[in-house]
């Protein structure tokens, strides 16, 4: 059961940012959001198809930071909300980045086993 809980949780907080988006359309936060849940999905389908390739992965994880932070460059943010979509970015990334180096360390230890 396990494997799934990337695939169920991912989704079900997906839909959420979705439907709190549809409220505010201005949220110029939900893209780095969605981004980051869709990464938690496929983390899920990894580890349902127990597929533990780390280059795979790591360029996936490559490809979504870049588009992170290419969105932060492109998207206009008000020089109000600027420090705010800096912080929920770095947070995102540095998020990703953990999760990810704990990804690799729990891969390796069940390739030992």
């Amino acid at each position: 059961m396990r494997e799934g809980i990337g695939i169920i949780v991912g989704s079900s907080i997906l839909i959420l940012a979705n439907l709190m988006s549809l409220g505010d359309p201005t949220f110029s936060y939900r893209i780095i959001i969605i981004l980051g849940l869709l990464f938690s999905i496929i983390y899920g389908v990894f580890e349902y198809k127990e597929y533990y390739n780390q280059i795979v992965y790591s360029i996936i994880l490559a490809v979504f930071l870049i588009m992170i932070w290419a969105l932060y460059f492109i998207q206009p943010v008000s020089p109000m909300d600027e420090m705010f979509y800096l912080f929920v970015t770095g947070f995102t990334t540095l998020m990703l980045l953990g999760i990810s180096l704990y990804v690799f360390i729990y891969w390796r230890k069940k390739s030992d086993v």
